[in-house]
């Protein structure tokens, strides 16, 4: 009884201010896993209902708006339309890549803090990472076809703009319950990115990027720790290679601060905030 009583509370709470702003954390949980991430799909009737808050709802992602994963790709297969979502401002306005790419919801996008040294090194990692990617898949599976190879490279690697991935689900499926195989696949993945990461070095960019290790055990000098799999738990599924700042923390204080500056015409936090600004800790 009491927890219907405090839900009620915090709905009338919530419909009662005129200065509330609602952030969803859009992940695997809200838009349901499958096996082909392109066949992905949102309810309607949630695309519809976001539209309705305006302002006052905005979406925070590590995925991204645009490319052929992004969740703008995910809003046009829900809607049956590539022209609807922007003609009626249907897409999730709100930041993608961890708080590093805007988008109103009619699909414009806008990104601050970045240089463009950085973002043409962002570009070369799906680049980096597939004979890397190939030379591993023929090393733990000596007698696959190339053919197939190619297969779990297109799904493997996701060539997002501001985050690119090496995802595992893929070669786990080859190795099924397999746990140790697991283990090996991501010390693979791992040691993978760790090189290219190092490449950032030789291109003076040693303080611009870091892996986003997902699921992982924490952070030990500042790099996440990796949770291998066992019997009981998959472990971690995915690596991002991720503009350094780009968290969802900070996410959270652009939005808050662009929130503010729309409401009231002062940006608390500065006028160009991005999330390099926001505080390390």
């Amino acid at each position: 009884m009491r927890i219907k009583t405090s839900k009620l509370f915090l709905n009338k709470k919530i419909l009662e201010n005129e200065n509330i702003l609602l952030i969803q954390d859009l992940d695997g949980v809200c838009i349901p896993l499958v096996k082909d991430p392109m066949t992905r799909k949102l309810n309607k009737d949630y695309i519809l209902a976001a539209k309705l808050f305006k302002n006052e709802f905005c979406v925070l992602t590590c995925g991204e708006h645009e490319g052929e994963r992004g969740v703008n790709r995910i809003i046009e297969r829900s809607l049956n339309s590539t022209i609807e979502p922007k003609k009626k401002g249907l897409y999730l306005q709100g930041l993608a890549a961890c708080g590093v790419e805007f988008q109103d919801n009619k699909g414009n996008i806008s990104f601050e803090g970045i240089s463009q040294k950085e973002l043409d090194f962002l570009s070369k990692v799906p680049l980096l990472i597939k004979p890397r990617f190939e030379n591993i898949i023929k090393r733990l599976f000596p007698y696959m076809e190339q053919k197939t190879i190619d297969y779990h490279a297109s799904i493997s690697i996701c060539k997002t703009k501001f985050s690119p991935t090496i995802n595992f689900n893929s070669l786990f499926e080859i190795v099924g319950n397999n746990w140790e195989k697991r283990v090996i696949i991501q010390k693979e993945l791992h040691n993978m990115m760790n090189e290219i990461i190092n490449i950032c070095e030789y291109e003076n960019l040693s303080n611009s990027f870091f892996l986003h290790i997902s699921p992982n055990l924490g952070k030990i000098n500042e790099k996440e720790i990796i949770k291998y799999s066992t019997q009981n738990d998959i472990g971690t599924t995915d690596i991002q290679f991720l503009l350094k700042g780009a968290v969802k923390d900070s996410g959270v204080l652009v939005l808050l601060n662009n929130f503010i500056g729309n409401k009231t015409g002062t940006k608390p936090f500065g006028q160009n905030f991005n999330f390099r600004d926001s505080p390390k800790t």
